[in-house]
């Protein structure tokens, strides 16, 4: 990752953590358009695990998503996937409703086996009314990297 993108999503994670609500002078589209690349982000800043420091699975030093290049495509790995999706969202966007998140795997007529595709769908905070945000992730198991699109809402 180059310095300046690591900065960019370094202060992005403090103003997502730090000032959890959305400026008032956005519209819905781009209040979508930002929690989608900060997702987008958030799924292809690779972390390391450390076992033996659990305290910093807890902390800032944990943003971001496993590594899984290589992976099997096999249905417990599409359910941990998942659950790391979930888990990360629920973390380290604050915008995004907990309680309203659904991650689930979806199947596509175009699908190649090294490929997952999930819906991410929930609500965002956002003043006078949460926003709906339903968003196409798609994750290539070669490269492990995610492509975030689809973007689609409702106020």
């Amino acid at each position: 990752m180059s310095r300046g993108m690591l900065q960019n999503s370094c202060s992005s994670l403090w103003q997502r953590l730090a000032m959890p609500d959305l400026p008032v002078n956005l519209d819905s589209r781009q209040v979508i358009a930002m929690v989608s690349e900060d997702l987008a982000c958030l799924l292809n800043t690779i972390i390391s695990s450390d076992d033996t420091h659990p305290e910093i699975s807890e902390s800032v030093l944990a943003y971001g998503f496993p590594c899984i290049t290589g992976r099997s495509y096999s249905p417990a790995t599409i359910k941990q996937i998942k659950t790391w999706i979930e888990r990360s969202i629920t973390r380290f966007d604050p915008r995004i409703i907990p309680e309203s998140l659904v991650v689930a795997s979806c199947d596509d007529p175009y699908q190649r086996v090294q490929n997952i595709v999930y819906q991410i769908s929930g609500l965002v905070k956002a003043h006078p009314v949460p926003i709906e945000l339903q968003l196409k992730t798609r994750l290539d198991l070669d490269s492990g990297r995610f492509s975030v699109g689809g973007a689609s809402h409702r106020a």
